[in-house]
């Protein structure tokens, strides 16, 4: 009991002060461990290929005789327990408390389309890796736990995923921008930097794809007003920007954008690029985005790829939450990473 409550417990009492049996503490913690096992189960559901590191683990704990079985009764330390199976049969196979494994991998994925094809298994399985490769290190569960819980656990969910095509593109484009925008030959004009626009810098947002007409302009107003602020001895730029703005067509669109993904200097950056792209294309504007974006350190390589001809299969984990129907199903990975963060 100390290591699990940190400290020693003498007494429990319940939400009336009653005093309770110190075995409920016990029947908390074989409560959790259950759960833990439950998502650990569910991830590794997700491990169907044999080959991965996820899939040898899976064979290794799940192949009896094996050094690290545990999926049956086991003894560890001189001292018989119970295997992952006893843990979890009675959620996943509640007429079967001797399940095989496979029974229970049947059990998890059902009703998963995505488990029918091996394609689909193809993208379980990247969505896997990609959650795995966050969780490293002390902390790896708990700091991965925010980003990949709504995720994986709200069918909702309309923010961005980190290896869909508009976040490589971006990435690409993070990495070519300052090349272009500092090159000493690049003017307000060039068409070298007709490649880059506002999804360069911050990711698009799905639920306001764009802001239209009156929003719109008064967007690009909000972001002049900020930049006077920041710089106001530019006056006559400022008083002109405003002036263009308020000719701009009735029924202007520009991009939206997710703010999260462009705090601090990267928002002045992002504010610079409507202005350059959306109301003027100028040396005043040009050197807006010049002062926000970094130059290239020297003898560094401009990276090769430009950022039409980034391909992505998009987000696996995008993916696959994009075909489960049942909300339980959407609890795969992120209850696991949450539960093991504790």
């Amino acid at each position: 009991m100390n290591r699990i409550y940190q400290g020693r417990v003498s007494k429990v009492f319940d939400d009336q002060n009653q005093e309770l049996d110190l075995h409920v503490l016990w029947q908390h913690h074989d409560l959790f461990q259950d759960a833990v096992n439950y998502y650990l189960l569910c991830l590794l559901s997700l491990a169907n290929d044999t080959h991965s590191d996820m899939g040898k683990l899976r064979e290794q704990i799940t192949k009896e005789g094996s050094d690290s079985f545990v999926w049956g009764t086991f003894r560890k330390r001189g001292i018989t327990r119970r295997g992952l199976r006893d843990s979890v049969a009675p959620y996943f196979t509640p007429q079967n408390n001797v399940p095989a494994f496979n029974e229970v991998v049947s059990a998890v994925l059902a009703g998963n389309p995505m488990a029918t094809t091996d394609e689909g298994k193809a993208t379980l399985a990247a969505g896997l890796k990609q959650l795995l490769s966050k969780c490293t290190g002390a902390s790896g569960c708990r700091n991965a736990a925010p980003e990949f819980l709504p995720r994986f656990c709200k069918p909702d969910f309309g923010g961005n995923y980190v290896e869909d095509k508009a976040a490589v593109a971006r990435q690409a484009d993070k990495l070519r921008f300052p090349f272009v925008l500092h090159d000493s030959t690049t003017k307000p004009n060039s068409t070298s930097l007709d490649l880059f626009g506002v999804h360069s810098i911050a990711l698009p947002n799905p639920r306001k794809p764009e802001f239209k007409e009156t929003e719109a302009t008064s967007k690009l107003r909000e972001m002049t007003a900020a930049w006077r602020k920041r710089q106001p001895d530019s006056t006559a730029d400022w008083e002109r920007l405003t002036e263009k703005i308020s000719k701009l067509p009735s029924d202007i669109a520009i991009p939206g954008y997710a703010a999260t993904s462009a705090k601090g200097e990267i928002k002045f950056r992002l504010f610079a690029m409507f202005l350059f792209r959306y109301v003027e294309k100028s040396e005043f504007t040009l050197a807006l985005l010049r002062s926000t974006t970094p130059a290239p350190e020297a003898e560094t390589k401009q990276p090769e790829t430009e950022s039409t001809e980034v391909e992505s299969a998009g987000d696996p984990t995008k993916s696959a939450v994009k075909f489960l129907k049942r909300s339980n199903m959407l609890l795969v990975c992120s209850g696991s990473c949450c539960e093991l963060s504790r």
